[in-house]
């Protein structure tokens, strides 16, 4: 996927220079989607509280792009699927994640760390369909 979205390892280095500054909006992260779910009545309360795993952030901007990175996408989509949240909502979800993570990099003036942090959220977006293609799949059967 990284290769079809143009994620290039100059891109994923760039990311890694700056992790140490992303790293630090980590507890922000989880409290402002939080905030955002509850303001927007968006899952039931009980789901809200469990909407993100400890290391989906982390991961996201962790500059590797590579198995363990898809087997935390895939658990995080497997979450939400399991949450019972409608892929729209887990897409509109992640849009507002997209647009956390870009104002978080703004302010570092690189504007490939914005553009790769985007198009990982994009990598989100298609695991998250794939799984719950899947689930609905498996009801069918």
């Amino acid at each position: 996927m990284k290769a079809l979205l143009e994620i290039r390892p100059e891109d994923e280095f760039e990311i890694q220079q700056s992790q140490p500054y992303l790293q630090q909006h980590h507890e922000r992260f989880h409290a402002s989607t939080l905030a955002w779910a509850d303001t927007h009545n968006f899952a039931t309360p009980h789901a809200r509280q469990h909407l993100l795993i400890t290391e989906f952030f982390c991961t996201l901007v962790s500059g590797k792009y590579e198995d363990r990175f898809h087997a935390v996408l895939y658990r995080q989509s497997l979450k939400w699927y399991l949450l019972k949240l409608d892929i729209n909502d887990v897409l509109l979800l992640l849009g507002r994640i997209c647009q956390t993570l870009q104002e978080y990099a703004a302010p570092l003036g690189r504007p490939h760390v914005q553009r790769t942090l985007g198009l990982v959220v994009e990598i989100a977006r298609v695991v998250a369909v794939k799984i719950h293609q899947l689930g609905s799949k498996l009801h069918a059967v």
